[in-house]
């Protein structure tokens, strides 16, 4: 059966997920701002239309990272579990092959297998190069440090850049910082994980110093200002209601390399079901950082802080 046929047949999802990650271009980081897309050809803006069918096998999880007016697909695997149920992963097999969608042209093309197979991933693009921070290659359920890998869509190159640094954890996020990669953890609950800055020039992991927050905060993400990172996570909050929660923040200062602490910011409580981790909304303007991942903002603008 044709691998287009077999998509229509088998509903993985994966159909869904490259055509909201297509339209999308216009927003995702590292590709075109809305204000200057153009609609694909033979398509009217502002409308849905589906996809040529892409040149892979049914699949989940696979990866997609937005690069410029084009869109990367790799990776994936074939276990499907039910909605609520308790699945046993399977060690694999997963895939590595992938495609790139080009939005000018409405059509795609197949890549370089990827060094090993992966199913999701952390990522972040560069300019032509997309990041992604891996499981092992061995498979999902190892117990051996993330992987950074690189794709070069110009060239058409993929690069492994070897283990990450640090302990055997998969809750590693990327976020860019000017031409380098900030490697962070998500959560420290389980143990301290370093913050390291990746030079994709020299390909060298650079450890930031230990942060001021506390081992227990969660939620953890950077924004990017000018010469500053600025750290913001969630207290566990208080059982009994007896303290508000609080926005933990601190910045860093690169030019300095030194930590500043930064006044904690109340939120205020909300139901218990609210505070399943999520993926923060974050806009990064010159001079200002707006921090959203929670029921309250907080607006850092140079060294003064306001809540709301």
């Amino acid at each position: 059966m044709p691998a287009g046929a077999r998509l229509r047949a088998m509903d993985t999802g994966f159909r869904g997920a490259v055509l909201v990650g297509a339209l999308l271009l216009a927003g995702v980081a590292g590709c075109s701002t809305a204000a200057d897309a153009e609609p694909a050809p033979g398509a009217e803006a502002g409308t849905w239309r589906q996809l040529p069918d892409p040149p892979l096998s049914p699949r989940v999880g696979a990866v997609l990272v937005g690069l410029g007016d084009e869109l990367l697909v790799v990776g994936g695997w074939e276990f499907l579990c039910p909605p609520n149920a308790d699945c046993a992963a399977p060690p694999g097999p997963m895939f590595a092959d992938g495609a790139v969608y080009d939005r000018t042209s409405d059509s795609w093309r197949t890549i370089a297998p990827a060094p090993f197979g992966l199913v999701s991933a952390s990522t972040a693009a560069i300019d032509d190069t997309a990041y992604l921070i891996t499981g092992c290659e061995t498979g999902p359920l190892c117990d051996a440090q993330p992987r950074l890998l690189a794709y070069d869509v110009s060239d058409d190159r993929w690069t492994d850049h070897g283990p990450v640094p640090g302990p055997p954890t998969h809750g590693r996020n990327l976020t860019v910082v000017g031409q380098d990669l900030l490697v962070h953890n998500s959560s420290e609950g389980l143990g301290e994980v370093p913050d390291l800055l990746f030079d994709p020039e020299l390909a060298t992991f650079a450890e930031l110093p230990n942060d001021p927050l506390t081992d227990d905060d969660h939620d953890r993400f950077y924004v990017h200002v000018g010469d500053q990172l600025v750290l913001a996570a969630s207290s566990m909050g208080d059982p009994d209601g007896l303290e508000e929660d609080t926005k933990r923040t601190a910045r860093f200062d690169l030019t300095r390399q030194e930590w500043i602490d930064v006044p904690n910011a109340p939120r205020g409580r909300v139901p218990a079901a609210a505070h399943r981790p999520r993926p923060p909304a974050e806009r990064a303007l010159p001079g200002l950082v707006r921090l959203a991942p929670g029921p309250r903002h907080l607006d850092v603008v140079g060294t003064a802080r306001t809540a709301r």
